[in-house]
C-alpha cells in the first residue's frame, strides 16, 4: 500500500506539471489554447538581456535580505527574517509596450513569486520614486505607486495566479490552479502590449486579459515573499526585456 501511496502522489506530480493553469475570474479570456503553448509577437521590440554581472550591478535591490551571485550562473534573492518582502527593479523604465522573460526557481514551498510591469509614480510619468530606507513592503506598491502587480506562483497564499491593477487594487484576471513547485526551473513571460496583458510559464498561456485605461509605463521589478517564519528564496537567471525604446 505504500508504494501505491507514492505512485499516486508521483503521478499527480506529473499530471501538474505537464498541463498548464487554467484562466478563470473576469476579463478573462479563455479559449482552445489555454493549455498550449503560444508564440508571442516580438516583432519591432528591441531585447536588452542582462548577463549575471550586469544583472547584479544594475538592478537596484530593496528590503531586508540578500541579492547575490550564486554559484556564478544564477543570481539568488532572499528574504531577511520577519521583513516585509525584498524587489528588485529594473534600471531603466519604459513606455508602453514591454515584454520580461527570465528563469526562476524558488527554492522552499513558502516563496511567493510577482513580476511588476510599469512600476511608476502616480501620473504620466514612467519615473519611480521609492521612499529612502523602503523596506519592500507592499503597502507603498499597493496604496502610493502605480503597476501591474502579476503574481504567478502564489500557492503559499492559499490563492492562485492573478494579474491586478495597482492603485486600483482591482484584479483583472486570476487562474484556477498553481502549477509551479519548488526545486524546479521555470521560464516566466510577462508582457504588456497595448491593453493587453498576459502571464506565461514554460511558453504555456496561464492568463491574459486587457486593461482599457492602460498605465503610460514604469520600470520591471520582479518581488519574492514568504510566509511567517519561513522567508523567501529564490534564483534567477536569463533576464530579458524586450521594449520599443
Amino acid at each position: 500500500m505504500k508504494t501505491a501511496t507514492v505512485l499516486t502522489v508521483s503521478l499527480s506530480c506529473l499530471v501538474l506539471l505537464g498541463t498548464g493553469c487554467k484562466p478563470s475570474q473576469p476579463n478573462a479570456m479563455t479559449n482552445d489554447k489555454d493549455t498550449a503553448t503560444v508564440s508571442t509577437d516580438l516583432s519591432g521590440m528591441k531585447a536588452e538581456s542582462y548577463p549575471l554581472d550586469e544583472f547584479l550591478k544594475a538592478w537596484k535591490f530593496y528590503g531586508v535580505g540578500a541579492f547575490y551571485d550564486e554559484s556564478g550562473r544564477q543570481a539568488c534573492l532572499e528574504e531577511g527574517e520577519n521583513t516585509s518582502g525584498t524587489l528588485i527593479v529594473s534600471p531603466k523604465s519604459y513606455t508602453g509596450d514591454v515584454v520580461v522573460r527570465y528563469k526562476v526557481m524558488t527554492l522552499n514551498p513558502a516563496t511567493v513569486m510577482i513580476t511588476l510591469l510599469s512600476l511608476s509614480d502616480r501620473g504620466t510619468s514612467a519615473d519611480l520614486t521609492l521612499p529612502e530606507g523602503y523596506d519592500g513592503n507592499m503597502g507603498y506598491l499597493e496604496e502610493v505607486a502605480e503597476n501591474y502587480f502579476i503574481a504567478y506562483r502564489n500557492s503559499p497564499h492559499a490563492t492562485t495566479p492573478f494579474i491586478r491593477k495597482h492603485p486600483d487594487n482591482a484584479t483583472l484576471v486570476a487562474a484556477d490552479e498553481d502549477c509551479m513547485l519548488p526545486g524546479v526551473y521555470y521560464d516566466i513571460e510577462t508582457g504588456r502590449q497595448g491593453n493587453r496583458l498576459w502571464l506565461k510559464v514554460d511558453d504555456r498561456l496561464i492568463v491574459e486579459t486587457t486593461d482599457e485605461s492602460p498605465l503610460s509605463g514604469g520600470h520591471v521589478a520582479i518581488r519574492a515573499r514568504g510566509l511567517a517564519g519561513h522567508p523567501a528564496a529564490c534564483v534567477i537567471r536569463d533576464v530579458t526585456v524586450y521594449s520599443r525604446e
